[in-house]
């Protein structure tokens, strides 16, 4: 992908207003709803998506919604909306209810600068539109080593954000397996950076300044990567236990159904033999079979904790127990 690809991508995320509330009430106007986010401010109407976001943040089940009277509902809709919230606003209609912003309004399009002078010749590798008004930005570099002979992988960096400032910048490591562009993340010690998140503000510099930084040493962090990933390929898997390790990584992936059947018959077609081919068996799916954005990150997560260093070196591949 190309920038103004990526920007196409990222542009239904912005032009949203971000509106603070605090104890908002609820009225309904012949069938619309409306909400005033507080004591004397004008009241904003609800798209019907935006109804469907109040329901869900006032925790109201539609089908106890629509038995209510319309006062009844303003009542208990302004009762369970006590507290702060934000108002997703476009257009003058709210269309999205969240927890306060954790985070800071988000330039894209600065985003991708920063990427761009963070890492050499980038490629953007795909970007994912993800809940909360989020955006995944997949990212790989010209950096490449072998995992071992006619396996190359692409050091990259995978960056999450909001442009509305809903969720925390995060970035962490990412590489591409180039023989079949499996995208893979690491969850090794240091790779994750989270803006203002485990006690960091970014340091003086500020967010841009953050951003730059975690994408270098997310970027440099192949090596250490690698390295973990040769030590998987040691860990052989017998034949009787691969379907046990087959079915332990597509349930902590979430992977059901017609998806998880096709993970199966690849994995029939091509018999992982190691660890590190149950990793990239994951990671396949990722780029392969998933299409949900929510699925490919849960995915991703699932194949990161696998193979990250912490957590693979106290869990058997085939039980997923503690030795």
């Amino acid at each position: 992908m190309n920038r103004e690809q990526v920007l196409e991508v990222i542009r239904p995320l912005t032009g949203i207003q971000v509106r603070q509330a605090e104890n908002p009430t609820v009225r309904l106007e012949a069938e619309r709803v409306f909400v005033r986010p507080a004591q004397h401010a004008q009241l904003l109407e609800c798209a019907p998506h935006g109804m469907t976001a109040l329901l869900q943040r006032a925790v109201i089940p539609e089908t106890l919604a629509k038995r209510l009277s319309p006062q009844t509902f303003a009542l208990v809709a302004t009762e369970a909306l006590r507290g702060q919230h934000s108002l997703m606003i476009r257009e003058g209609q709210v269309v999205d209810f969240t927890q306060p912003n954790q985070g800071r309004q988000v330039e894209p399009e600065r985003v991708l600068t920063t990427i761009e002078r963070a890492m050499p010749q980038v490629d953007f590798h795909r970007v994912l539109t993800l809940p909360s008004h989020t955006v995944q930005i997949e990212t790989v570099g010209v950096q490449e080593r072998p995992v071992r002979k006619g396996d190359l992988v692409r050091a990259g960096a995978l960056v999450r954000f909001s442009p509305i400032g809903v969720t925390l910048p995060m970035v962490q490591s990412y590489a591409l397996r180039l023989v079949c562009t499996n995208g893979a993340t690491s969850l090794n010690v240091g790779h994750e950076f989270t803006f203002g998140g485990n006690g960091s503000n970014g340091g003086s510099g500020g967010l841009w300044e953050w951003l730059r930084d975690s994408l270098r040493e997310a970027y440099g962090s192949l090596g250490q990567i690698v390295e973990q990933w040769k030590q998987m390929i040691r860990e052989r898997i017998r034949a009787e236990e691969r379907p046990y390790a087959v079915e332990g990584l597509l349930q902590s992936a979430g992977i059901r159904g017609e998806q998880a059947s096709a993970v199966r018959t690849e994995a029939l077609a091509h018999p992982p033999q190691t660890a590190y081919d149950l990793l990239n068996l994951v990671t396949w799916a990722s780029t392969h079979v998933l299409e949900d954005p929510r699925a490919i990150v849960r995915a991703q997560r699932a194949a990161a904790h696998f193979g990250s260093e912490e957590r693979h070196a106290h869990v058997c591949p085939v039980c997923r127990r503690a030795r």
